[in-house]
């Protein structure tokens, strides 16, 4: 009979430690006090529910005998009592969501062992001041500190090769980070609205600024993108309103769409000639942007890519560019001279719509830049392959017309500057300066005060 009742007992016991335990998957959850845990495929065990109510916890290395290797999804989710944690060096993993929503969470303490922290894993944790993460990491997941608003300081240590997307969006607190050169990659959103980084350091082995990884990070004013980079994905620095300046590296081939848009301060940026796409709205009102000088091998200004740049007065745009898109120097009021290469062969309706009434293209004579002006309505003057132009602006010349309907001339009393015909297959007058002629672009012609104000474009005689 004992013999009977003792495997009775046992099976009991056990059915009774069953009972509180619900069916994950296949796996079979147990219970041990305020934890629940399942049995990994090593033997080791995984919290996967924590139904306590300590504010401070240590988290124990061993249930019921087992190991204690990793926190599961969401084991500690919405845990409001929680203050305080330190986590055992037997973990190895923290799952996706483990803390997430924990709004009381100030303190936690890792310990060496632990080597990969799941998405989401402590987001929207609204205490943290400083996390100090062990040597032992390698992967931080997506979102894993997401919205930690009140996270000013972060230590990753060298080993860390991943950061995943939005790994620190939003932690708007963040102030001191340092990345280590083990990183290799960084994800998408990674420190988005982070606002109170004012410096950045990229590690050396990362090959690509990803679409919004620093976007309306406001405070950033330094940034050091090393060599390895290729390209700078969409809204990479969008919103970043104090940066002033950036050098962009040899071997980037493409700036993503928006990538720069509204970085209000960016007055100096340096292309490399490896540079060969920027995409729609890439530099939109970069307010603070003055010269603009386009690598060889760009071949399309694109839709808005120089929108509301208010204070762009200069831009080369090389001969490999063959198109430029609507709206891609709208806006851009302080623009008066822009050279536009022959190679151009189309260039959208609304270009140059709301520039300044100053603005006048350099063309060739009879090109389509030169035709494109006269249909739209812009100011022009011609390429005559000056290396000395003078450019002056003046209400000089006194114009009207003989009985006989043609043009006469004469010069102000004691101006040098003379108009001396009148091409109007491509509406354009002659001038002579002293001893310099060449052509003008009238911006403007009154002819009841019979006056020309115009800007004059004059070379040697030769």
């Amino acid at each position: 009979m004992k013999r009977i009742i003792f495997p009775l007992i046992l099976i009991v016991l056990c059915l009774c430690q069953v009972l509180a335990c619900a069916e994950e998957g296949e796996r079979l959850v147990m219970a041990s006090g305020d934890y629940r845990y399942a049995i990994l495929d090593d033997g080791t065990a995984e919290i996967v529910k924590y139904t306590g109510k300590e504010p401070f916890l240590v988290i124990p290395e061993t249930l019921d005998q087992f190991h204690v290797s990793a926190i599961g999804d969401r084991a500690f989710l919405k845990c409001n009592s929680l203050m305080g944690l330190t986590i055992p060096g037997s973990i190895r993993s923290i799952g996706n969501h483990a803390f997430e929503m924990c709004f009381f969470l100030m303190n936690i303490s890792f310990s060496d062992g632990l080597e990969t922290i799941g998405e989401y894993a402590f987001k929207e944790c609204w205490q943290f001041a400083d996390i100090v993460l062990p040597e032992t990491v390698t992967f931080l997941g997506e979102g894993a500190f997401s919205s930690c608003y009140t996270l000013k300081n972060v230590s990753i240590p060298y080993g860390v090769t991943t950061i995943g997307p939005s790994a620190f969006n939003a932690c708007s607190s963040l102030s001191g980070i340092a990345i280590p050169n083990s990183v290799t990659s960084i994800g998408d959103h990674a420190f988005s609205l982070c606002r109170s980084i004012s410096s950045i350091r990229l590690p050396d082995h990362v090959t690509a600024v990803k679409d919004s990884t620093f976007s309306f990070c406001t405070a950033l004013a330094d940034i050091a993108i090393p060599e390895s980079v290729v390209s700078i994905g969409s809204s990479a620095f969008t919103s970043c309103s104090s940066l002033t300046s950036v050098d962009i590296p040899d071997g980037v081939t493409s700036i993503g769409d928006n990538a720069f848009r509204d970085c209000y301060a960016l007055s100096e940026i340096t292309f490399p000639d490896s540079l060969t796409v920027i995409g729609d709205h890439a530099f939109s009102s970069c307010e603070s942007l003055t010269s603009v000088s386009l690598p060889e091998g760009i071949t399309s200004v694109g839709e808005y890519v120089f929108y509301n740049c208010s204070s762009l007065t200069d831009i080369l745009i090389p001969e490999s560019v063959t198109s430029i898109e609507n709206y891609a120097f709208s806006y851009c009021t302080s623009l008066k001279n822009i050279t536009i290469p022959d190679s151009v062969t189309s260039i959208k309706g609304k270009a140059f719509s709301r520039c300044s009434d100053a603005l006048s293209i350099m063309v060739h004579r009879g090109s389509y830049v030169n035709r494109y002006c006269i249909i739209s309505h812009i100011n022009y003057h011609y390429d005559i392959n000056s290396t000395d132009p003078i450019r002056t602006t003046a209400r000089a010349n006194i114009l009207f017309k003989d009985s006989t309907g043609k043009y006469l001339y004469a010069a102000d009393k004691g101006s040098k500057l003379m108009v001396t015909g009148y091409d109007s297959s491509v509406k354009m007058f002659l001038a002579s300066f002293g001893n310099r002629s060449g052509y003008i672009s009238g911006n403007g012609l009154n002819i009841s005060r019979r006056e020309l104000l115009a800007t004059f474009y004059t070379v040697p005689n030769t």
